[in-house]
Formats: C-alpha cells, structure tokens, sequence
C-alpha cells in the first residue's frame, strides 16, 4: 500500500526525513499511528558518536491529524529531551493549516521552547497528480536568544510513478548575527508496489545551541511496507561551515492500529 510524504519529521534530523513514500500524497488512513526513528552521527572531527530518537503517536482522520511525540538526543555526554505537540486541519477542499509548539528539558543544544504555524494550498488537482503551495513560520528559544524562520516552497505530484519533487526556501533572523537564507530540494519515487525511494538536497540555514550556519546536506533513503507496518532506512551527509561534518544513519518503524 503506497503512503504519503510526511514532513514534520524534519524537525529532528534530515536523515529521518523518510517516514513515508510518494504516493497517497493527499490521503489518510484512518486511525492511530506509532512512529519510533533512532539515528547515529558520526562526527568527523572529534569521531564522537550522537545519538538523536523521536518517539511520536498521531492519530489520522480525513480531515485533521494530531500527534504528540518525545525526542531524545545525546550529544557529548549531554542527555536532552524535546516534547512536540502537533495538529492538522483540513479547512476546506483546498486549503489546510498545521500548529505545532515545543518545549524543551535541560536544554543546553535543543530548543527551550519552539512555536509554529503554517499552511498548504492546493492550487490544481488532476487525480494523482497535484500543486501545492506551502507557507511555514516558526520561532525558536535558546537561553537568552530568540530566532524565526520563514520557509514558502512548493511541491509538484506526478500521477506516473507516483512521485513528488519539493523546493523550499528557509530564512532565517535573529540570535544577534546576520538573517541566513538558504534552500532545501526533496523528491520522491514508489520503485515497486511496496518500496519508495526518497533523497534530498539542501544549502540551508540551521540554528542548534544559539548558533546558526548554512549546512550543506545530501540524504537518500528506502521505504518499505508491509501490511500495517512501515519500515525506512537513510544515510545523510552534512558539510558544515563550523564544527565536525556528520555521517547520520537511521532506521524508522511505523505501525497503524
């Protein structure tokens, strides 16, 4: 059965941008859903091992989706958490909006607090395939610093192959240093009935411990499904203006109640 692209996995790592495959992008499966993501860095100047795991539970229906999830990274010794509430609604045929808000536990490199909203407008629908326009604004607390980000993109679905290509734009300002404006490009292919293949490119800022750079990052993954069950693999790459570059894997299970 093919799924649909999710993204607001990206919250936590590129490498766990995968939880889903192009297709059904537009369509739910009723019910509760139980995501588990863990990912290991590896660092290549210090050769330090991170480790970064999302436990998220959401709940599907035609119209709306609400999730709550934990995240948990290690990082130098340092144990964090972050705890996201979110929620979907499907305002009409075409236009739907996504709140989200987080706050974080001893916190020293994730977030203390972290607040969002956005939108998506379907501008033409020819069955499987599908323009739609997205708008996300989102405002971020590290100790005393306080950033936003602004990211407009727009994504294409094609009925052959069910396959989707999506390019955002990320702005952004404050923390006291200079606005950091950068790209993103992601795209995706069901390869047989029952696996997907996804990659994704960026030049794009990214604010961590007070502190944002431009991160050049490239990522390809695999999706598989099997009844109620989703299985992914990613490997990710990250060349970084400061700091050690990162060698991220990761696996994800999904399973629908």
């Amino acid at each position: 059965m093919p799924l649909r692209p999710d993204r607001t996995i990206i919250a936590i790592s590129l490498a766990l941008l995968f939880i889903t495959s192009p297709a059904l992008a537009r369509d739910h499966s009723n019910g509760i859903y139980l995501d588990a993501d863990q990912g290991l860095s590896f660092l290549e100047k210090s050769g330090d091992e991170w480790l970064d795991t999302r436990l998220r539970l959401r709940r599907e229906k035609a119209d709306r989706t609400s999730a709550a999830s934990v995240r948990y990274a290690r990082r130098f010794g340092q144990d964090e958490f972050l705890v996201e509430l979110s929620h979907r609604e499907k305002i009409n045929s075409h236009v739907s909006i996504h709140t989200m808000s987080a706050i974080g536990i001893d916190s020293q490199f994730l977030p203390d607090w972290k607040i969002g909203a956005g939108t998506d407008i379907l501008l033409s629908d020819n069955g499987p395939g599908a323009d739609i326009l997205h708008f996300e604004a989102k405002a971020m607390h590290y100790n005393d610093q306080t950033f936003l980000s602004l990211s407009p993109g727009a994504t294409r679905y094609f009925a052959a192959s069910n396959a989707f290509l999506r390019v955002d734009a990320l702005l952004v300002a404050g923390g006291g240093g200079p606005s950091r404006l950068g790209a993103t490009a992601s795209g995706g292919i069901d390869l047989v009935e029952r696996l997907s293949a996804r990659a994704w490119l960026g030049i794009a800022p990214e604010t961590e411990n007070g502190f944002t750079q431009i991160i050049r990052t490239a990522a390809a993954g695999l999706v598989h499904q099997s009844g109620d069950q989703q299985f992914r693999i990613t490997l990710a790459a990250e060349d970084r203006e400061i700091g050690s570059d990162r060698l991220t894997v990761s696996l994800g299970f999904s399973h629908h109640f």
